[in-house]
């Protein structure tokens, strides 16, 4: 490529070495090559492959330091202007995510929350998983905090299916010292047997005292099982408790 003189990719190809360090957790290397990469606040369209300035950002994110953390947000400040400006819609969710994933790295959860909830919105009506599941299972916790309808519960059950199974976070964002590292731990306890059956009787919208007899136990423990699964799955009611399961594949839609 610099032998011929053409050195329009170089970054590109950059870009995609070090998304590859970044994939087999070789931070200090992703972090080092970053460094050479000549960035923009408006990336040249075209390049779908990779974007040498969202992988900068991502980079950035994941090495954690405040001095990483304050030039990726200035990076998806600039970022954010562009694609929106260009109404480039993948890429506002792309920067929308990592803005995300910036705040709960800083310790407010909240405005992760947020900021991934308008990724979503923006996400839905294409049934995009990939992306959200590319930039790692950290979005888990802030994607158990957004507050949507039952679609979006399906939805956010789907992208949550689609982490590598043992490497989703747990429910609950830690503060900012937690690494990357700490928080790859499963997202949901898995449903005990007599939980799984009182979630398919709410599938079928059976009430607390019909479940009791078809299961031949309590409606208090019907109760007491109802309140675990809806811990464990992250939801309020039985409602969202059916559709995130649907959306997991815990359930049969």
């Amino acid at each position: 490529m610099l032998n011929s003189g053409s050195t329009s990719f170089v970054d590109h190809a950059q870009a995609l070495r070090a998304e590859l360090a970044l994939s087999q957790g070789r931070i200090a290397e992703a972090v080092a090559i970053v460094e050479e990469i000549e960035t923009s606040d408006a990336p040249p369209g075209g390049y779908h492959f990779a974007i040498p300035e969202m992988t900068v950002a991502k980079i950035l994110l994941r090495h954690g330091s405040e001095y990483s953390l304050a030039r990726a947000e200035r990076m998806l400040e600039g970022l954010a202007t562009f694609y929106e400006s260009t109404h480039n819609r993948i890429h506002q969710i792309q920067v929308l995510a990592l803005q995300a994933l910036l705040a709960a790295a800083r310790g407010d959860a909240a405005a992760g929350a947020e900021k991934l909830a308008k990724a979503i919105v923006l996400a839905q009506p294409g049934g995009i998983i990939r992306l959200f599941v590319d930039l790692g299972p950290e979005l888990s916790p802030l994607l158990n905090r957004i507050e949507v309808d039952a679609n979006g519960l399906r939805y956010i059950g789907r992208i949550l299916a689609a982490f590598p199974k043992g490497s989703q976070a747990v429910a609950g964002v830690s503060g900012p010292s937690t690494t990357f590292a700490d928080n790859h731990r499963h997202l949901i306890e898995t449903l005990s047997g007599r939980e799984q059956e009182v979630l398919t009787c709410l599938a079928k919208n059976l009430s607390n005292k019909e479940i009791a007899a078809t299961l031949f136990i309590s409606p208090g423990t019907v109760k007491r099982h109802t309140h675990s699964i809806y811990g464990k799955l992250a939801v309020h009611g039985r409602i969202e408790a059916v559709a995130k399961a649907q959306g997991l594949g815990l359930l049969a839609r």
